[in-house]
């Protein structure tokens, strides 16, 4: 277990300060535990095979802040995103604004990032936008639903799914953050769960009617995404999927240094 809160107890945080770095880290989780997984602290380059580097090429997005409330008085240590709209194969999907935004009363609300909950979950009526402009694209893909596997609630057969280096090839999600050009994409690799051989899953939940966090990007949507986290300028650098750059959280390459702890 690592702590990788915005805190100053947290890892990188430490280090940064020990070993006089940046204060900035970078994490990519890997698709499976037989995948190798990386956490960069103080900054890039970002290597993978053969000799590209990765920050070049990442986008940039405010990390929000999340106000104190009487309930919760002290400093949030989460990592919060501006989605402004949603897409689904460049739709946008109909929401509620005020669902993507922190109220600055009473917290609720916005988008975080968590590397604890597996699955996004979306508010409600987020997530039944979202799915249902799924399925309505889904019907030019030509896949066959099936009965749902808890604790998903929309599922099909793998027979009529085809696959490219992106993963699964289904509707794809965008998330748009500060501006229509920033955009966060999510292929079909971090979409689709496989949950049998017969049978794969789109790996979101429902969050319900009022959940504190409107957004939380779980760990499966992070997988083979190199994310970037600035500290310093509260600034979050991400990749989207690395597989759509012919490439994993197992491609990364790294030369020998030496820190002098002296």
């Amino acid at each position: 277990m690592v702590g990788l809160g915005k805190n100053r107890i947290g890892l990188p945080s430490q280090l940064s300060a020990r070993f006089n770095l940046n204060r900035k880290f970078a994490i990519c989780l890997p698709s499976s535990v037989q995948s190798d997984g990386v956490i960069f602290i103080g900054g890039g380059p970002y290597t993978v095979r053969p000799k590209r580097d990765i920050s070049k090429s990442l986008i940039y997005t405010p990390i929000l802040s999340k106000p104190g409330t009487e309930l919760e008085p002290s400093s949030d240590d989460q990592y919060y995103i501006g989605v402004k709209s949603i897409k689904v194969n460049g739709i946008r999907i109909q929401l509620n604004p005020g669902l993507l935004s922190i109220d600055s009363d009473t917290g609720f609300g916005g988008t975080k990032l968590s590397t604890i909950v597996p699955y996004t979950t979306l508010e409600s009526s987020i997530y039944s936008a979202l799915t249902e402009a799924f399925l309505i694209s889904s019907k030019s893909y030509n896949l066959s639903r099936v009965e749902p596997i808890q604790p998903f609630g929309f599922c099909f057969g793998t027979e009529d799914i085809s696959w490219n280096r992106n993963g699964p090839v289904v509707p794809n999600v965008e998330l748009e953050l500060q501006s229509e050009m920033v955009k966060w994409r999510i292929f079909g690799s971090n979409l689709m769960v496989p949950v049998t051989d017969q049978v794969m899953c789109l790996g979101l939940l429902d969050g319900g009617l009022e959940p504190k966090t409107s957004i939380v990007i779980g760990g499966f949507q992070l997988e083979n995404n190199l994310l970037e986290f600035d500290l310093g300028t509260s600034m979050l650098g991400f990749s989207s999927s690395l597989l759509n750059r012919q490439t994993s959280c197992s491609g990364f390459s790294f030369n020998p240094v030496s820190i002098n702890s002296s």
